[in-house]
């Protein structure tokens, strides 16, 4: 047996050592690293499928793909996978690294050799060649779609331009991804974006679809030049027949009208896009005028002050209300003047929009804490605002009246010299005292004296502390006084009731137990059965008078639903009271 089992390990090892050299010789002599792709001609809209395989490695392999994305867009990815398995003796072992992408322009692309890196050794991929034709209306029904639509295409710098983004099908989809266009050189406003996407009824040109709109937002560009507007991309799983290869059963046209049943349908990954559009930012016809502060649109300007006379030193709100349509959210109001004797503290700026207009429209609202410090007669200067208004392709303005303010002498003067008056004296502290011209009584530093003042004030305090605990305590008290009237006659209610039978009289015993136990015990519910009466009371009542009561209930029960039972009709009453009593004593 010892010789069997020598040779039997000797095998094992030699088994081992035999996986071991195949995979060791395997990872040295036979590692590989290729791309492919699953199609070398595709459209603007197609997907393409990017793998990078290594063969004879044991390590998961490390790819930088940061060349590809100026040509491709990642939809999906990185996704692994591996295989190890023997051919003729031989261990295989591979890895694949797959991406899903699509391609971001037209034309012939070449996809770039990518290193590749496996523990401490790099590699290099092969190169490949795509290419990227423009999607055909004959390739797809155009049964799902997207249109991007703007407003204007022409506009000056700072003019806003509306775009909005809108999804068309006739087909099942869901969408799984969305990727909003990065806007570089505008000044971005969002409009609007759905919380869930609600499609609605349309026809173009006499067909039916569904449209949605997915979003909206107005754009305010900031230089001058042609800037280009990228696509929004979007991903989703479109729903298809499965197509058919023989003819079976389930082919006839009554099973085919029973479809989602047996007409078999599976989803495609479908990726759309929005054709790129370019906005042509031109500058102004003539010079802005001076004060302009970049404002495109049309607006009025107002000045408001909330009192025309006040005493010096007393304040004033100014109020700035710009208002009307165009880049509001960029706009600066000029700086303002006021007379030297004003003081004029840090404004704040409140701007409220119309949420229920596609054209950015509102009210920026600047307001002034001025105080006078002299009295007088201020004049607060007009406010000019020059705009550009693109409806009239002019320059125009809008500005504020002037506002006369007359400021009353006060009963205090703050001086804006040197020295101090007696008042800023007062407000200083006590660096200064005056004389006093009454003889103060004085104390001798030991004598001992009793101030009722403080004493009463001490008393208030010490009341209204405790208070709170007091009346808590009272209420209590009454609290538990009451429930412990009702804990105490509940023997006296239960048997008062009992004596008053009625004519089910188990059910009448079964409802004064439960009620007596209610009040006796303080139970939050009446809803008790044997069981829970059970569970209950337990360690509450001596376990000889819990299965007299228990036997009881039952009884009851009984008597409600068996006619057996009405024989102890006569005793029950009588013992229901004598079981109630013992529970009583024993508490």
């Amino acid at each position: 047996m010892n010789f069997i089992r020598n040779i039997i390990n000797r095998k094992r090892h030699y088994l081992l050592y035999s996986i071991l050299f195949f995979v060791l010789f395997s990872s040295v002599f036979a590692q590989k690293v290729t791309a492919t792709v699953d199609v070398r001609s595709v459209t603007i809209n197609d997907v393409i499928s990017f793998t990078i395989s290594a063969e004879g490695i044991s390590s998961n392999p490390s790819v930088d793909i940061a060349p590809l994305l100026k040509d491709f867009s990642v939809v999906s990815g990185p996704s692994q996978q591996s295989n190890m398995q023997f051919v003729n003796g031989k261990m295989t072992s591979s890895r694949k690294i797959s991406w899903t992408l699509i391609a971001n322009r037209e034309g012939v692309i070449k996809i770039p050799s990518l290193p590749v890196k496996v523990g401490r050794k790099t590699y290099k991929t092969n190169e490949l060649t795509i290419k990227v034709s423009k999607s055909q209306v004959s390739d797809d029904p155009d049964d799902l779609f997207i249109l991007s639509e703007i407003d204007k295409n022409s506009v000056v710098i700072g003019e806003q331009v509306t775009v909005g983004y809108k999804l068309y099908t006739r087909v099942n989809v869901t969408i799984s991804e969305i990727t909003f266009p990065e806007y570089i050189g505008f000044w971005t406003e969002e409009l609007y974006t759905p919380r869930q996407i609600d499609f609605r009824d349309t026809q173009i040109k006499g067909e039916r679809y569904k449209v949605a709109t997915l979003y909206k937002v107005a754009l305010f560009p900031t230089k001058i030049g042609q800037i280009s507007l990228p696509s929004m991309v979007i991903n989703g799983n479109v729903e298809v027949k499965s197509n058919k290869r023989r003819r079976s059963v389930w082919d006839d046209p009554f099973f085919n009208s029973l479809d989602p049943f047996f007409n078999s349908r599976s989803t495609k990954l479908k990726v759309i896009r929005t054709e790129e559009d370019v906005i042509e930012v031109r500058p102004y016809e003539s010079k802005a005028p001076s004060g302009y502060t970049n404002a495109v649109g049309q607006f009025v300007i107002r000045g408001i002050i909330d009192q025309n006379e006040i005493k010096a030193n007393e304040a004033v709100t100014f109020r700035v209300e710009l208002e009307g349509t165009g880049n509001l959210p960029i706009l600066k109001i000029p700086d303002i003047e006021f007379p030297a004797d004003l003081e004029v503290f840090p404004p704040t700026t409140e701007i409220e929009r119309d949420p229920f207009r596609d054209e950015i429209t509102g009210k920026i609202s600047i307001e002034y804490i001025l105080i006078p410090r002299k009295p007088g007669t201020y004049m607060l200067p007009r406010i000019k605002f020059p705009f550009y208004n693109p409806s009239t392709r002019n320059w125009e303005s809008t500005e504020t009246q002037a506002i006369r303010l007359t400021v009353h002498p006060g009963e205090q003067t703050i001086s804006t010299g040197p020295g101090f008056t007696k008042e800023e004296i007062v407000l200083l502290g006590k660096d200064i005292r005056y004389f006093r011209s009454e003889i103060p009584m004085w104390e001798t530093s030991d004598a001992v004296t009793f101030n009722w003042k403080y004493f009463g004030i001490y008393i208030i305090i010490f009341g209204l502390y405790f208070l709170p605990g007091m009346v808590v305590n009272v209420q209590k008290q009454k609290t538990g006084s009451a429930q412990s009237r009702i804990s105490k006659s509940a023997l006296r209610h239960a048997i008062k009731s009992l004596k008053n039978p009625g004519e089910d009289v188990f059910e009448h015993s079964a409802s004064s137990v439960y009620l007596y136990l209610k009040e006796r015990f303080d139970l939050t519910s009446v809803n008790l059965d044997p069981l829970a009466v059970e569970k209950q009371f337990t360690s509450k009542i001596d376990h000889k008078t819990l299965l007299s009561l228990l036997e009881i209930l039952k009884v009851c029960d009984a008597g409600r639903y068996a006619p057996g039972a009405i024989q102890r009709a006569d005793t029950l009453l009588d013992e229901t009271v004598n079981v109630l009593k013992e529970i009583d004593g024993q508490i």
